[in-house]
C-alpha cells in the first residue's frame, strides 16, 4: 500500500470524526448563545459566601410557594427575547446524586416588578403575570451535576431545563418570578435536604411553606442564581437541536458509512 492512497482512505475518516463530533457537540449542548446565567458574574463560580436556597425545588410536606426578583441590570441581554425555560444548580454544601424527583406540581409563574422591596402578600407584587408551566413534573435522576467540592468557588453544572409551556416576552424591567410546588417525592429516602446556589439580588424574597400559600415571609436576602433559555426545548428540559446540527451530524455519519464500505471492499 503506497502513501497516497492511505492518505486518500483516511482523509474521509478524519472529516467525518470532526463532522460528527462537531454535530453531537451542538446536540448535547444545544446552547450556543441561547442561554444566559443571571447574574452572568456567577455562570462559573459561587456568590461569595456560598449562598444557597432550598425552596427553588426542595420543601416541607405542604409543598413551597418561592417569589424572588431578578432586577433588570442582570437581563438586559435577554431584552426582546423569548424565555422557553429555566434551570438551577445544586450548591456544593448540599449537593448529593438525586435520584428522580417528582412533583404532582411545579407551577412557574412570571411578571414584571415595579416594586422597590417584595411584600409578603404574593398577589401585591405581580404586575400582568403570565403562567408559563404548571401541572405534574419530574427531574429524571442525575439531572443535576454534581461533583464540586464543598466550600469550593468552583460550582456545580446547571441542572436540566424546566421548560415552559408557554413562552415569555421579555422586555425590559425587574422580573418577578412565582414559583410553586408540592412536596418533592424522592425514590432515596435517605436524602432529607438539598438546596440550589444562591445571591444576594438586593429584594429578599418572599416564602411560603405551602404551595398554595396567598402570603408569606419576607427575609433572608439569597435569591437562586437562574439560567434561562431562549431555545427551543422538549417537555423533559432537553434543547431541541438546530437543523444545522443534524447536517452536521448526518454529514459525518455518511462519511463514516463511506469510509467504512470502501474499506471492506479493499
Amino acid at each position: 500500500m503506497n502513501n497516497s492512497k492511505w492518505v486518500v482512505k483516511t482523509a474521509p475518516l478524519g472529516i467525518s470524526l470532526v463532522t460528527l463530533a462537531a454535530g453531537l457537540f451542538w446536540c448535547n449542548t444545544g446552547r450556543s448563545d441561547n442561554f444566559a446565567v443571571v447574574p452572568a458574574e456567577y455562570a462559573n463560580t459561587t456568590a461569595p459566601g456560598n449562598g444557597e436556597i432550598g425552596e427553588a425545588i426542595n420543601g416541607s410536606s405542604s409543598g413551597e410557594t418561592l417569589q424572588y426578583v431578578i432586577p433588570a441590570s442582570y437581563l438586559t441581554g435577554l431584552s426582546g427575547q423569548s424565555l422557553t425555560g429555566l434551570g438551577f444548580r445544586l450548591n456544593n454544601n448540599y449537593a448529593p446524586n438525586l435520584p428522580q424527583i417528582d412533583y404532582s406540581e411545579y407551577n412557574i409563574q412570571l411578571s414584571l416588578f415595579s416594586g422597590s422591596s417584595l411584600s409578603s402578600t404574593f398577589a401585591d407584587n405581580v404586575v400582568d403575570p403570565l403562567t408559563v408551566r404548571s401541572g405534574a413534573f419530574s427531574f429524571v435522576a442525575g439531572a443535576f451535576p454534581t461533583g464540586a467540592q464543598p466550600g469550593s468557588t468552583t460550582p456545580n453544572g446547571f441542572g436540566d431545563f424546566i421548560s415552559f409551556q408557554t413562552p415569555f416576552d421579555y422586555a425590559s424591567g425587574n422580573l418577578l418570578v412565582t414559583i410553586r410546588h408540592s412536596q418533592p417525592q424522592l425514590s432515596d429516602s435517605g436524602i432529607s435536604y438539598w438546596s440550589v446556589d444562591a445571591y444576594d439580588s438586593g429584594f429578599n424574597p418572599t416564602i411560603g411553606h405551602d404551595d398554595t400559600a396567598t402570603s408569606g415571609l419576607t427575609y433572608w436576602s439569597d435569591s437562586p442564581i437562574t439560567e434561562f433559555t431562549t431555545a427551543p426545548l422538549n417537555l423533559d428540559g432537553t434543547v431541541v437541536p438546530e437543523p444545522s446540527t443534524f447536517v452536521l451530524g448526518g454529514a459525518g455519519l455518511l462519511g463514516l458509512l463511506v469510509f467504512r464500505r470502501r474499506k471492506a471492499r479493499d
